[in-house]
């Protein structure tokens, strides 16, 4: 403790602050050496009783630098903690293109919609193809029917009654 989400002058990252030792370093990181001997934070459960109030200093102090800079602080300081990207930088960065983790779809509202490929690749069984969301209700004769058993007049109560 802490951990959560801070926003920065531009952007947001996501800190875990695992024990005493991390919440030290991250302390003075943030410039403020003085809160990891404060008494309501000295340790974890202390921080975990006055989580509101620590999350606050440091929700105050995230706002003051960019989030590059206090990941490097926090990388070099030792303490877990990574960006929190919008797709735009998820798909630009090097170690994604390389995985070829973007796939096109296409979808009815959005030709060439982007999706993340599945992490997960296996050289014997890869998957080859990938399908855009469904759109509300695509598929649901096909569940009810196929899948549940149900006969039309049962889909159409169901409609009747707004259920579906």
């Amino acid at each position: 403790m802490p951990a959560g989400v801070f926003r920065c002058t531009d952007g947001e990252l996501m800190l875990v602050v695992g024990n005493d030792g991390q919440f030290q370093r991250t302390c003075a990181v943030l410039g403020q050496p003085e809160l990891a001997n404060d008494k309501r934070f000295i340790k974890n459960n202390d921080r975990v009783v006055h989580g509101k109030e620590i999350m606050a200093i440091f929700a105050g102090l995230f706002l003051t630098k960019p989030v590059a800079y206090w990941l490097d602080k926090l990388e070099e300081a030792g303490v877990p903690s990574g960006p929190i990207n919008n797709f735009e930088q998820v798909f630009s960065d090097p170690h994604v293109q390389s995985r070829g983790m973007r796939v096109k779809v296409d979808h009815p509202f959005e030709p060439d919609l982007s999706l993340i490929r599945n992490a997960l690749t296996f050289s014997e069984t890869p998957i080859k193809s990938y399908r855009a969301p469904p759109l509300l209700g695509e598929h649901t004769q096909e569940v009810l029917g196929a899948k549940l058993g149900y006969d039309a007049g049962k889909i159409d109560e169901l409609k009747k009654q707004g259920i579906i």
